[in-house]
Parts: C-alpha cells; structure tokens; sequence
C-alpha cells in the first residue's frame, strides 16, 4: 500500500519529468550546470540508462576484449595439428688426389646437389607422419663410374605411433581442453563483469535520484526558515520578540543555504558517475540527466528463510563463478590425465617405406622409382623409460593438489554466494521495516514541528527550539527517501547475487561480446 509520502514522491518525480520535458534546459532541481548555461535536457528510465551503458560503458568494453583475446588462443593451440610444409636443399663440391690406379682419375673432381620437399603432421592421438620426396645429382670425373652424371629420385613415408606415453587423445589434446575451458572462464568473468556493470548504473541512477529528492527537502526546509525569519523580523519590529530570536532565524536560514549548496554539488558529482557509466561522452557535452522512474509501491513481502533457500538454488544454477570454478575442475582432470599419462615409459613404434630410383637423366630416375624395383622397408621401435620419473611423478602429484585446491575452492564459492544471499534477503527484509518506521518517524517529525509553531506564536517556545525540530523534520524527510530507494536497490542486490540481473534487464549475453567502441570513440 503506497503511503503519502510514496505519493507525493512519485508526484515530485513526474513534474521534474514534465518540466524538464517543455523547458528543454537545465533546471535546478535536476543538476543543470551553472547558471547562463544552457543544457540539453535528457529524461532517461533506469532501463534505458542500462541499455546506453551496454553501447558506451567503457568498463564493459574492455572486459568485452577478453574473451576475444581467449579465441585467438584456441586458434594458437589448434596449430599443434597444422600440417607442416617443408624444403631443404644444399649443394658440394670436392676435389681430392687419386691415390691408385683404381682412384679413376689422378685429380678426382665431383659435385653434389641434393633437394628435399614433404609435408608432416602431428594427429590428435599422438601419431605423426612425414611424407617426402627427394632427388640428387651428382657427377664425377671419375672413369669407372657406370652412371655419370648420376640422378637419384626418393619417394617416402615415416610413421611413428606412440603406444605408451603420448599415445592417448586425451594426453595430447589435454592443452586444447584446457585452453577452451579458458574461453568459456572468460565469458563467465565477462557475465559477472557485465552484471556489476549493470549493477553499477542502477546504484549511480539511484544515487542521482536521491540527490535531487534530497534537494527539495533542503529546498523546502529554506522556505520553511524563510518564513520564520520574515515572521520574526515583523514581531521585533512591534518589539513582540529579542533581537537574539531574528539573528537564531537569520542563521538557521543561513545553514539551509549552505545544505542547498552541498546538495546542488551532490547532484552534480551523482550525474557525472551516471554519465561515465551510461556514455562517457557526455561528461563532455552540456547535458542535464533527470531520472524518470518513479519509486515503485513494495513488493510482496518475503519470508527469509524461503527467500533464501529459492534464492540459493537459483544461483547455483546462473552464478558465472560457480560455472567458473566448475570449468577450472574440469581442466584440471584433463592436466591430472596427461600428467598420469606421463608417469608412463615410452614406447614409439616406426616404420618408414621409400622408393627410389637412379639414372643417367632426371626423367630416367623417377622412372625407375615408379617401377618400385628399388624399394626400402623400414620397422623399429623405440623404448625409454627415466629410472626416478621424478618430474613425471612431481607434475602429476602437483595436478591432483591442485584438483583438491579447487574443490575447496568450489565450497568456499558455494559459501560466499550463501553468504550474499542471506544479506541481500536480509537487506531486503530490513528495508521493508525501515520503511514504516521512517514514514512514522517523518509523520510524528512533522507533527512535532507543527506543534513547536503552534507554541512559538502563543510565546511557548523559541525560534531556537523550532529550527532545532525542523532539523529533526529534515533528517527523517531523508531516511525515509534513503528507505525507499535502499528498498530498490536491495531488491535489485538480491536479483545480483542470485544471477537474474541480466535477464530482469533483458541483456542477452551473447549480444554483448563482441566489441563495439572503436578507438576513436571519446
């Protein structure tokens, strides 16, 4: 049920909208610039001050580069697999002195050129190939060569499989995992980055609002002195009241000036935190915000325990940090496996199959190769195992301490999100108390202060005594509008901590990844 001062809240609210609205220019209840200055007017709701921070928040956009960032490293990783193209040449020349009669020439001259091109690739599960290709040629002066010049073709494939240590998918895609867990950890930093963000607005929204409420009550609270001190100075010139009462009047008006002038400042440092936080660009233009939501009645009121138990289950389900937590677990067990497949000997089996083919021409050789006369068949195996393992068995023991870590660490996370939600539900709960009881706190305020007038003009009371009950009147004019809008924000808290924010606001994270303020942007 709305109480009269909701009301007469939301009534202050719509005709600053209003005239801010037909004027166009700054006025000085909503933080305008100073005087002679004139201001572009912009009525702005919390749900459009929070879609402009979506497009302009440059907090947002540098945690937006992040998962970018993490993209091109899923890229890196995947060139472990690339298929790798090669070539190789060189080139001799010899000359020696013919030893014997059989030496074929008392001054031997040869020269060698040899070239090789292939391609290799590492699979997934820990094979590798290498397929290549090879020609030489070489010539002599040597008179018992039977082929001179000499060309020499090679055709070749190497295989090497591991069967123990680096033979598994797992083990050697164990980086890859890793590396897109990393991603997807981004974008979950990204969501709580984007939902204190979105947080953020709404606290700066609220703030500005209040700064400009709290200034019509200073603003009324000057009128009231005003008065006060025009109704003083008329008594003491019929001699009805002391000097010393229109000097207690003259600076109880004085005070309320200096509270306008804080709370004029108030509004303006309120709008340029709003402003960095909608579009940064507007702390550079002479723009006047005036906030249009007005405070709504409350919500149904909520029991604690249920609040918190509803609260809890939803979050374990859309907290980005548990998801968080969750994919470090996961990539732990992917390091764990390649760590225990590690402790493993190796044991590599080989195999490479060639054919090759010589001749007097270039042509003539790759003939000969094609006929497969010539032909190489190669098996082997390699074994080797490390007599201490140590850094095989210290890696894996460092692995599963690390498992262990973050399981606690998941605890620890499930107890601090617990921990929110219990304060944000009590937050909720506290407010919905603070706001009866300042609304009676202002009422009985006002009706104190109607009765200090009431006494002060039947000769009951002082000017002192009156200023001293307005202030009191202020105070609880203010906790009640503090109540009020601590009420929103600690409903806004509990959506926070328990992971709805986004989606209360309608911002789809898949919307919000890419970049979309360029460098040149102010």
């Amino acid at each position: 049920m709305k109480t009269p001062a909701i009301a007469l809240l939301l009534l202050a609210l719509s005709e600053t909208a209003s005239a801010g609205r037909a004027e166009g220019v700054a006025g000085d209840e909503t933080g305008a610039p100073p005087a002679g200055a004139r201001a572009r007017v912009l009525p702005v709701s919390l749900r459009e001050a929070v879609a402009l921070s979506m497009n302009h928040n440059l907090d947002i956009e540098v945690a937006r580069y992040q998962p970018w960032i993490e993209d091109q490293n899923v890229l890196a990783a995947l060139g472990t697999w690339d298929h790798v193209l090669y070539a190789q040449g060189s080139g001799s020349e010899n000359t020696s002195i013919g030893f014997s009669q059989l030496s074929g020439a008392t001054r031997l001259e040869s020269d060698f050129i040899t070239t090789t091109l292939g391609i290799r690739k590492v699979l997934p599960f820990g094979a590798s190939y290498d397929l290549s290709y090879s020609f030489d040629r070489s010539s002599s002066n040597n008179s018992f060569l039977l082929i001179n010049p000499r060309w020499t073709q090679t055709a070749g494939l190497s295989v090497a499989l591991p069967v123990l240590r680096g033979g598994s998918t797992a083990a050697n895609t164990a980086t890859l995992v890793v590396t897109r867990n990393g991603r997807d950890i981004s974008v979950d930093q990204f969501e709580r980055s984007l939902t204190d963000s979105v947080f953020a607005v709404i606290v700066a929204y609220a703030d500005l609002a209040f700064a400009i409420e709290n200034k019509k009550v200073k603003e009324q609270s000057l009128d009231v002195a005003r008065r006060l001190l025009d109704d003083n100075r008329r008594k003491f010139e019929r001699g009805v009241v002391a000097r010393i009462d229109v000097t207690q009047a003259d600076a109880g008006v004085a005070a309320r000036e200096e509270e306008i002038i804080t709370a004029e400042a108030a509004i303006q440092n309120a709008a340029d935190r709003l402003k960095r936080l909608m579009d940064p660009a507007m702390l550079r233009e002479e723009v006047t915000l005036v906030p249009v939501d007005r405070p709504k009645a409350l919500e149904t009121v909520i029991d604690e325990r249920s609040a918190v138990e509803k609260a809890m289950e939803e979050a374990l389900g859309r907290r980005p940090e548990i998801a968080q937590v969750r994919r470090q677990i996961a990539s732990q067990d992917v390091l764990i496996a390649r760590a225990g497949n590690d402790l493993l000997p190796r044991l590599d089996l080989t195999g490479r199959a060639s054919v090759n083919g010589t001749d007097g021409e270039y042509g003539g050789a790759g003939h000969v190769a094609s006929t497969g006369d010539a032909r190489e068949l190669v098996a082997g195996i390699v074994f080797e195992i490390p007599l201490e393992r140590s850094a095989a068995r210290g890696n894996f023991t460092r692995a599963e301490l690390e498992k262990r870590r973050l399981l606690l660490q998941e605890r620890n996370v499930h107890n601090q999100i617990l921990v929110e939600i219990r304060e944000a539900v009590r937050g909720v709960k506290t407010n919905e108390l603070r706001i009866e009881a300042t609304r009676r706190t202002r009422l009985l305020a006002q009706e104190q202060l109607d009765g200090e007038l009431t006494r002060r003009e039947q000769g009951l009371s002082t000017t002192f005594r009156v200023l001293d009950v307005q202030e009191d009147l202020i105070l609880a004019q203010t906790n009640e509008l503090k109540a009020k809008l601590d009420y929103h924000l600690a409903r806004h808290r509990l959506r926070q901590v328990t992971g709805t924010l986004l989606e209360d606001f309608g911002v789809l994270l898949k919307d919000n990844l890419q970049p979309r303020v360029s460098l040149a942007s102010r």
